[in-house]
C-alpha cells in the first residue's frame, strides 16, 4: 500500500514501491514540455496543437497553486524525474472526488500510472473519510487509459455522450468510479 505524508487535507507526498508522488516544482517545466507537447499523449486531451514552453510554464505554475485540501496535483516521479501527474477535485457535499491523469509516452506499458492511481486512490480514501465515491472518464477508443482505471479497481458506468470537446468536436467519454465499499473490500483482499 501507498504511504502518504502531509498534513490536512490530500497528502502533500506518497511513495508507492517505484514511484513518489510529489508536489510539482518549477523545475518540472522541462519534463512536462516534454511529454504534453507529445502527440500521442495530447490524442485524446484537446491540447494546442502547437504546444509551447509558455503552456507548460502556465501549466506548472497552476499546479503550484494547488489547494491541496480541496485538490490535489502530485507529478509522478521516478528517480526525480516528472514523467505524469494524477490530480484529483474534492466535491465534498457531495461525498465524491474527481480523479484524472496522464503519463509520458516513454512510460506507457509499464505499469507506472496503475501503480500511481491506486496509490493515489488510497490516499484519498484514507485522508477522507466522508469521500464515498472516486471516478474518471476517458474516451472510448483510449483502451489504455480504461486498463489503468480497471486494474485500479474502478467500474465502467457508462458512456457520457458527447462530454469533452477536442478540437472542436464533441466526443463521448467512458464513467468508470470506485467506490468506498469496494475498496474497503479490495484492500481486505
Amino acid at each position: 500500500m501507498a504511504k502518504p505524508s502531509g498534513g490536512p487535507g490530500f497528502p502533500r507526498t506518497i511513495r508507492t514501491r517505484r514511484l513518489t508522488l510529489r508536489p510539482f516544482r518549477l523545475s518540472d517545466v522541462d519534463a512536462v514540455l516534454g511529454y504534453e507537447s507529445d502527440g500521442a499523449y495530447a490524442e485524446f486531451l484537446g491540447l494546442p496543437p502547437t504546444y509551447r514552453r509558455s503552456d507548460a510554464e502556465r501549466s506548472v505554475a497552476s499546479r503550484l497553486l494547488c489547494d491541496w485540501t480541496r485538490s490535489a496535483m502530485w507529478a509522478v516521479d521516478l528517480c526525480d524525474d516528472a514523467i505524469g501527474h494524477v490530480g484529483m477535485t474534492l466535491y465534498a457535499g457531495h461525498g465524491r472526488i474527481d480523479l484524472y491523469y496522464g503519463l509520458a509516452p516513454a512510460h506507457w506499458g509499464k505499469g507506472f500510472m496503475t501503480e500511481a492511481v491506486r496509490a493515489a486512490i488510497d490516499a484519498a480514501f484514507t485522508s477522507h473519510p466522508d469521500v464515498n465515491r472516486i471516478q474518471a472518464d476517458a474516451n472510448p477508443e483510449n483502451s489504455a487509459s480504461l486498463r489503468v482505471m480497471e486494474k485500479a479497481g474502478m467500474t465502467p458506468e457508462g458512456v457520457l455522450r458527447q462530454y469533452v470537446v477536442i478540437g472542436h468536436t464533441a466526443t463521448d467519454q467512458v464513467m468508470c468510479s470506485i467506490l468506498r465499499r469496494e475498496w474497503e473490500v479490495a484492500r481486505k483482499t
